[in-house]
């Protein structure tokens, strides 16, 4: 198995706010206008209609999404971008459809904005269910492995801003709640809160299958995995698909048996450019003779 992962794992750059509905059509569009918005932070405030820290936020979002790319003197939407939301062509200009809502999960968790929160998270973490104050301490030596020490404000915001991005808040935690509202990727169910017998909140993962996670995504996943880690190979295990580093069994929290019966679909979703084989010697996908992998996004028609 390969990794690609940056060295520098980031901790800040959201300004407390969770990416919350509509700011990734607010971002394409004023970019799409715009390409140095973000270059003039009086400008755009203006223009996006929101405040100082919530600009410096929707910019982080909308990097980290993959949603635009650039330097902060002139950006442009991505081919991802303009896949998903130009609005004459995309496939959900507002992101009506959960599908869209898992695809920005896997660009967020696999992209090179590299957050601590959700490399611990999507990819490391063992346990399904552990208490948030050990969430903070691995994170704590995580930030003071790569960066030194940390502020814990720093840590406990961070972490605060991935469970926001993928939880609602308790009813009794006013601020908490604010700045939950409105993160689309709540609809995906992949954390919850859960309050137990000691006073420490718990977050619990679900892992297993994903009945809203539609198999076109799961293969628009495997494509992105395989392209990333082995893009001139005609074979990719089902150890890698499932376990490997970013890989979409991982990032998705699915158990073998949910990646099986997904990639059992994979012949007729592509025409029979891919076949899922299981042997003694090969149990993986395997392209049809003289298809590449960069093939299958064109004729599949992926983001």
């Amino acid at each position: 198995m390969t990794s690609t992962m940056p060295r520098v794992e980031k901790f800040s750059g959201h300004e407390s706010f969770v990416c919350r509905y509509g700011w990734l059509r607010k971002a394409y569009d004023g970019v799409t206008a715009l390409p140095k918005l973000f270059s003039n932070e009086a400008d755009a405030v203006v223009q996006l209609g929101i405040g100082s820290n919530m600009v410096k936020s929707l910019e982080f979002w909308s990097r980290a999404f993959g949603i635009i790319e650039g330097q902060k003197g002139s950006y442009a939407p991505t081919e991802f971008g303009k896949k998903l939301l130009d609005l004459k062509h995309g496939k959900d200009p507002y992101l009506e459809d959960l599908g869209s809502l898992w695809l920005l999960h896997w660009k967020l968790a696999t992209s090179d904005s590299n957050l601590a929160a959700w490399n611990l998270v999507f990819q490391d973490l063992q346990e399904w269910r552990v208490p948030r104050a050990r969430l903070i301490e691995m994170l704590d030596r995580r930030g003071r492995r790569a960066n030194g020490a940390l502020a814990m404000s720093t840590i406990k915001q961070h972490l605060d801003i991935l469970i926001n991005t993928y939880t609602t808040a308790r009813a009794d935690d006013v601020r908490a709640l604010e700045e939950s509202l409105g993160s689309p990727l709540q609809e995906l169910g992949l954390l919850a809160r859960v309050q137990l017998d000691s006073s420490d909140e718990v977050i619990e993962v679900n892992a297993g299958s994903k009945p809203t996670l539609p198999a076109q995504v799961f293969l628009n996943a495997v494509v992105d995995h395989w392209e990333r880690n082995q893009p001139g190979s005609a074979l990719m295990s089902m150890q890698e698909i499932t376990f490997g580093k970013m890989s979409p069994g991982v990032i998705f929290r699915l158990d073998e048996g949910s990646v099986v019966l997904y990639l059992n679909n994979f012949k007729e979703l592509t025409r029979g450019l891919i076949h899922f084989q299981e042997g003694e010697l090969i149990r993986g996908l395997q392209l049809a003779r003289n298809i590449k992998i960069n093939d299958i996004r064109t004729k599949c028609a992926l983001l």
